[in-house]
């Protein structure tokens, strides 16, 4: 499944970052990643972006606290959440559509998501 649209993807682990722009750069979508939520807000700020795909603990601006910023620029961008360590009922999502576990045990329903979104 081919898709087009353009996600920033958030993770303080480089590795992580880079797994996931390569991953979904092969599904057809544009990648842009940042280190911090600092440097997803100015990335934000000038990009096209279309899906946020963040960690949840990150040492400068938390993956909630970063959204919270994200949102009062274009509160209409979807989010989602990752983590390996910090699970999160829907209601503490605060404002992402839900959270994905790291690793990711099913990557292709991601994807699906992601694609659905865009289309």
């Amino acid at each position: 499944m081919e898709s087009s649209g353009t996600i920033l993807v958030v993770d303080n682990d480089e590795g992580v970052g880079a797994f996931l722009k390569t991953a979904l750069q092969g599904h057809g979508f544009t990648v842009f990643v940042a280190s911090s939520g600092r440097k997803a807000i100015n990335l934000f700020r000038v990009k096209p972006i279309d899906i946020v795909l963040m960690d949840i603990e990150m040492p400068d601006l938390n993956g909630p606290e970063t959204l919270k910023m994200l949102q009062s620029i274009r509160p209409d961008v979807p989010c989602f959440f990752m983590t390996a360590s910090s699970p999160l009922t829907k209601g503490q999502l605060g404002g992402a559509i839900d959270v994905f576990g790291k690793p990711f045990r099913n990557f292709s329903e991601v994807v699906s998501i992601f694609s659905e979104i865009v289309d």
